[in-house]
């Protein structure tokens, strides 16, 4: 409801808004521990960033030990073509390793 009244106060407009773990539908399996504490942290950080900071044009990301971020649309996108910039993940950092050993099941 504060998001929505906090939307509503930005934009003159209202909008129901709902949670919802996408990964969990996209993928048809149930949500890891992984997904569920990123998933956690960036709705945090959405309604910090909405509700507590009157931020606007970001993308909530986290670094380092699931620290929030918020980063500017204008550092997304390529000034030139408008399209969004590629990021890599690097397959040998710690935090890649921990992911793929999140994925990982245990009988």
């Amino acid at each position: 409801k504060r998001l929505s009244a906090a939307y509503q106060a930005a934009t003159g407009k209202t909008r129901k808004i709902n949670g919802l773990q996408l990964g969990y539908e996209a993928r048809c399996t149930q949500p890891t521990a992984f997904d569920v504490m990123l998933g956690s942290q960036l709705g945090v950080g959405a309604f910090r960033a909405l509700v507590e900071e009157g931020l606007n044009g970001v993308m909530v990301s986290v670094k380092n030990q699931f620290d929030l971020r918020y980063v500017p649309f204008e550092e997304l996108v390529d000034p030139e073509n408008l399209v969004t910039m590629v990021r890599y993940i690097k397959t040998d950092s710690d935090f890649h390793q921990l992911a793929r050993y999140l994925e990982q099941e245990i009988d």
